[in-house]
């Protein structure tokens, strides 16, 4: 039986004392120091999960200043953003079909068109776009900034709403995005009393 276990940061050092014990019970589980004063458990694991929790402790230490700002940031941010967006995936089965170039081409065509009208975006997004969303015209709903790729945040929590916004890459694929509005923390506060 293989154990994937990784305990998060252990601030106090509450926790350490107990390292040792719950090594002892999963065989090839060690203690990893990600910082001073912060410890985790390690375990075996399994190629999936070795990718994925390889990743988080890869990000830690290459920038584990930026990585806890980035997550006060998430933290602190109350804000929630209303977006749509018209997605053109790039993975390879949809890069046999087309070039990343072709997509950007044909994105920047249709903001183009689109203006910043929001029926003509959701009409655009119900006819072209690759992503499951299109059914609702291409709508995601109210998303914090924690629920977002940095590349949507840096439109959603930035820019003005009422506006179409793109193309940008994630690994998603290509995207225009039309942000309807970016309402909470003071903002949210102030358009309740008005009310």
């Amino acid at each position: 039986m293989k154990h994937q276990l990784v305990f998060g940061t252990l601030q106090l050092g509450l926790f350490a004392a107990l390292l040792p014990g719950v090594a002892a019970l999963l065989p090839g589980a060690r203690p990893v120091s990600l910082l001073p004063g912060v410890t985790a458990l390690r375990g075996p694991r399994s190629p999936r999960s070795s990718r994925l929790v390889g990743g988080l402790f890869d990000a830690i230490a290459q920038d584990p200043l930026g990585m806890l700002k980035n997550n006060l940031q998430q933290m602190s941010d109350q804000r929630v953003a209303q977006i749509s967006h018209v997605m053109l995936r790039t993975d390879p089965a949809a890069l046999a079909q087309r070039t990343k170039g072709e997509c950007f081409e044909l994105l920047s065509t249709w903001k183009e068109v689109i203006g910043d009208d929001p029926e003509r975006f959701a009409l655009c997004a119900s006819e072209r776009s690759e992503c499951a969303s299109k059914s609702r015209g291409g709508a995601l709903g109210y998303n914090s900034r924690a629920q977002m790729s940095k590349q949507f945040n840096d439109i959603a929590f930035v820019e003005e709403a009422g506006r179409v916004y793109g193309p940008i890459e994630t690994k998603d694929g290509l995207h225009l995005i039309y942000l309807h509005s970016c309402r909470g923390g003071d903002d949210f506060k102030k358009d309740v009393e008005s009310q």
